[in-house]
């Protein structure tokens, strides 16, 4: 019998095969890496229309910041800490609708305003009592605001050596800086002898447009001194 041959010597054959893409006018062929992978990179459209890619780390995670959009629109980045954390820092709204961050000291501990109100303290310089009733300390602002008054009345002598002898001492508000009406005398007609103080009293409070007053039955007798916190700013 013939033998049979094969008339054709066949070979592997091998198919080039491309993916491609619709672009919307033309097919756009995919783009593969060296070795082979498809090469595949997310992308995201801006409001304008322009197509960025996705930025990855150097090790190739994808580096995701997290951002916020201002009142006036504008997208800022958040902030972190040089240590990565989360840079956060609390707001308040006031009643008038502003937004202000809260504030700390400088030992980093928040300020807290008691019942909505400021709490500062006043330097007042101390003052002689007269023979008369005289203003001794006028805050100068409005009735708007608010302050409390704490003294302390010291006897002292003059320069001489002298007035060494028991007084009494009175101390009161002015509303409105007027002379002191009876109601509103806080110490009245105290005894005070040679060495000795009344001690701390208080506190009072005043607003801004009253005044305190007072006096000594004898010059150059007390001196008062004082510790005052505005604790209402208008």
């Amino acid at each position: 019998m013939p033998q049979m041959r094969n008339p054709v010597g066949l070979k592997q054959s091998f198919l080039e095969f491309m993916n491609w893409i619709w672009d919307g006018d033309t097919p756009v062929r995919m783009k593969g890496e060296e070795t082979g992978e498809l090469d595949v990179i997310n992308e995201g459209k801006q409001t304008d229309g322009t197509i960025t890619a996705f930025r990855t780390e150097d090790t190739g995670e994808q580096t995701q910041v997290t951002y916020g959009k201002q009142t006036g629109g504008t997208i800022t980045a958040q902030k972190v800490e040089a240590t990565g954390e989360q840079d956060i820092v609390l707001h308040g709204k006031d009643s008038g609708g502003n937004i202000d961050a809260l504030r700390t000291n400088a030992n980093q501990e928040l300020v807290v305003e008691v019942s909505g109100s400021a709490t500062t303290p006043i330097e007042v310089d101390s003052v002689e009592l007269t023979a008369s009733e005289a203003e001794l300390w006028d805050p100068g602002t409005t009735g708007s605001d608010l302050y409390e008054v704490y003294y302390n009345i010291v006897h002292h002598i003059d320069g001489a050596g002298v007035n060494r002898n028991p007084c009494k001492v009175t101390v009161g508000k002015g509303v409105g800086g007027a002379a002191v009406a009876i109601p509103n005398w806080w110490t009245y007609a105290e005894g005070l002898g040679f060495p000795g103080e009344t001690g701390w009293k208080g506190p009072f409070r005043i607003a801004g447009d009253d005044t305190v007053r007072g006096f000594s039955s004898t010059i150059k007798t007390a001196l008062i001194h004082f510790r005052v916190n505005q604790v209402v700013a208008a």
